[in-house]
Order: structure tokens, then sequence, then C-alpha cells
């Protein structure tokens, strides 16, 4: 319109007032060029401030807070002001074997997906992509959902949450994105006798009473078919896919933050995992653990102890393939104390410098059916140190060395290297 206007008035200017003085049509060229120029600026800032405000809508901001013991960037639909929640986490690993080829893994790369239909109903998932993806390589790559599910928002002692589960045992299961543990790879105690990361299908309640948070459910048991005495009930995890429903099982976990700093709490598993072949008897499995944590001043301690037993251990030793001799019964432990450096070095520094170490003992055949022998390679203990950098509390860089031993001294000691994020 402007230019329409500019090119109207320099002809009615040329035409009726060839008498003005050219530097008077000069200037008033000028002036229309300079108000040309302003509004193709204020257009361009309007664009620009439309597409931030598109940009806040489809990726909202980042949040640093937990829901209901989850991690924190599969909380961000809870607290964000977008009904469209949009994070995720990552990991990449190398690993120095001692004995044995050394590797480098991209080990995780998980997007959350959420979107909160109202103020008390939340979708939320997680799809992980493991070991570079499906299929990565002819190797272990696998594309997972680790969790979909609907939340109805109830009130603050009585929400609902079903679909795809992750089961609400130990520390690492719910809480597993890289910037919450120090060591490059999860505990083992939280691999192999607590199978994480650990999901299946069902339903289960949760809230607060008083100080105490819960979560109560039932869940698809895992599938006996698929146990190994190297990692106890790992392989019988069915991850929702297809999974046989015959038997099922149920949960039940209790955590207390009363105190400042502390939190205390335990949760106990159990079911039949038999999934209709009387063969295999009921094949129950019984699954507790207790664990604490503590962080303040720079210091950071969690500890875990877990206790399993499995029934029909003989009927699984003649029917499963392979024969595995399974551990009857099944224990472990581990602590982690960490403290921050970056404290002594530059207190006003919002970066961290986390100096670890964590000890974890575990053994798989603590006792196995009468008649048969105990693998003494399945008692292990590990010891780790290292640590870490946060140049931002999303963004971590790790390296530790772990010592590592077994009772048929067959273990050999590993350094690894970590890059994890979240956001």
């Amino acid at each position: 319109m402007i230019s329409v206007a500019k090119s109207l008035v320099a002809l009615i200017l040329s035409l009726a007032l060839p008498a003005f003085a050219n530097p008077e049509i000069d200037s008033l060229k000028s002036r229309l060029d300079a108000l040309e120029r302003q509004q193709k600026q204020n257009a361009q800032a309007l664009t620009d401030e439309l597409a931030n405000l598109k940009m806040q809508v489809a990726v909202p901001e980042s949040t640093h807070e937990s829901y209901s013991g989850m991690g924190v960037a599969a909380s961000k639909v809870y607290y964000s002001k977008s009904p469209l929640s949009i994070g995720g986490y990552g990991e990449v690993v190398f690993t120095d074997n001692k004995k044995g080829t050394d590797t480098t893994d991209a080990y995780r790369l998980v997007p959350y997906i959420g979107y909160r239909f109202s103020d008390d109903l939340v979708f939320n998932a997680e799809i992980e992509f493991e070991h570079g993806g499906a299929n990565a390589g002819a190797g272990t790559g696998e594309a997972i959902i680790e969790f979909a599910y609907l939340d109805f928002l109830i009130s603050e002692s009585f929400k609902l949450r079903a679909g795809h589960l992750l089961i609400p045992v130990g520390l690492i299961n719910m809480l597993h994105e890289p910037t919450v543990f120090p060591t490059v790879q999860r505990p083992e105690v939280e691999k192999n006798i607590i199978p994480s990361t650990w999901h299946e299908n069902g339903v289960l309640a949760y809230g607060d009473v008083g100080p105490v948070h819960y979560y109560a459910g039932l869940v698809n048991s895992g599938d006996a078919d698929g146990f190994s005495k190297s990692s106890w009930i790992r392989k019988s995890r069915q991850k929702g896919a297809e999974a046989k429903a015959e038997d099922f099982s149920y949960v039940l976990r209790l955590d207390s933050n009363s105190l400042q700093d502390f939190s205390v709490g335990g949760s106990y598993y159990t079911g039949n995992t038999s999934q209709g072949n009387d063969t295999l008897g009921d094949a129950n499995i019984k699954l507790a653990e207790v664990h604490a944590t503590y962080k303040a001043r720079g210091f950071e301690f969690l500890a875990l102890y877990a206790q399993g037993q499995l029934s029909d251990v003989d009927k699984i030793r003649t029917v499963v393939t392979g024969n595995p001799v399974m551990g009857e019964k099944v224990s472990g432990y581990y602590g982690m104390l960490s403290y921050d450096l970056m404290k002594v070095i530059n207190g006003a520094s919002a970066k961290t410098l986390p100096l670890f170490v964590s000890h974890e003992s575990y053994n798989l055949h603590e006792e196995v059916e009468e008649g048969q022998t105990q693998d003494q390679s399945l008692e292990k203990t590990i010891t780790t140190v290292g640590l870490n950098y946060k140049p931002l509390s999303n963004v971590v860089v790790k390296a530790n060395y772990q010592f590592r031993s077994n009772e048929a001294d067959t273990e050999a000691d590993k350094f690894e290297l970590g890059l994890g994020w979240i956001f």
C-alpha cells in the first residue's frame, strides 16, 4: 500500500508541481522510503514473534520437578503450561574391557510424549531406542515402548494409572534418567535381581496419605519360558508385546519423605509365571526390596537391598529351554556415596563435579534346587570409583573404573566413559 501511495505522490508532484524545488521533492521521497522500511521491519518483527509463540506451544518450557517418583523429563506433562509435552534423554557409552573387546554404544535415545487432556486426565509415553535402534548392525538394537498410559488424577490421595506401566520397584526402575545416577551403567542389582527397566501392562492406584506416598496395582506376570540362571527373571519380562495374561502379579510400594533431605521406602512384588503351562507348576516369584536416599550440602547417598525367591525350580530346570539351574533364592545390595567437589572449587558455580564411590554385591545362586550345584561365577562384587561433570543440571559427562570379582575368579575390571542428557 505504501509503495502504491509513494508512486502516486511522485507522479502528482512531477506533473502538478514542476515549480517546486528538487530538494523538497527529494525530501518527501526520502520520508516515504523510510516509512516503507519501517513497515517491513515491523512486519518481520511480528512474524518472528508469532514463530516464537508457536515454538513455545509446540515445545514447552523445561521443568525440573519429579512427579510421583518419575524422572524429571518424564514428568514434564504434569507441569507444562502447554497441553502438549515433548522431552527425552539419551546415553552414549565407551567401555574398555580389561579382558575382551572394547566397545562404544549409542546406548539409549528416548523421546517422551505427553498430552494433558484436562487438569485431571493425562496421557504420557516413553519410546526407547537401544543400542543403535532396532536391529542396528544385526546386534542387540531394539525399539520399544517403555510406558504408555492414561493417568486419572482423581485426588491427592487416589489416582489411577492404566495402560503400559513401569513397575514401581526399586530406585532405578522409575527414575532411570542418566543424570540421576553417577555410574556409567545402572547398578547390576537393579538389572539382574530387579530386572530394570521393567514394564508391563496393567493398572496402578497411587497417591499421598499423610507423609506416605504409595503405589498398589496389578500387572501381567512374566513368562517363565524366558528364565535363565545368569540373569534370573530378567528375560521373562514380556514388555507389553502380545503378553501372555494367564497369570497376573501384584505390586505394592511405600515411600516416606517425612524427614528433610532423607527418604526411605520399600516394595513387594509377587505372582505366578507359568502362564498356563501346568508342567511348570506355579513358578511363583516373590521379590522384596528396601531403599533409602539422602541429599544435602553437596553430599548424596543412596542404598538398596533386594531379595527374591522362585518356586518350582526343579520343574523350571526340566521344562525351560537350556535346562537352567535357577536361583531358588537370590539377594543383593548396593550403596553409593558422592560429594560435589565444585562446592570446594567454586561454591557459587551452577556446575557440579561429583566424585563418587559405589559398592554392590549380589548372588543369583544363593540357594538352588537340592542336588544341584551353585555356580560360583554368579556371586559377584563390584566396586566403582568415578567422577561426573555437569555443566548444566540436565547434561552429564561420566567416567568410572570398576573393580570386579566373583567367587569363580572369572570377572575382569572395566573402565567406562559416558555422555548423558535430558530435556
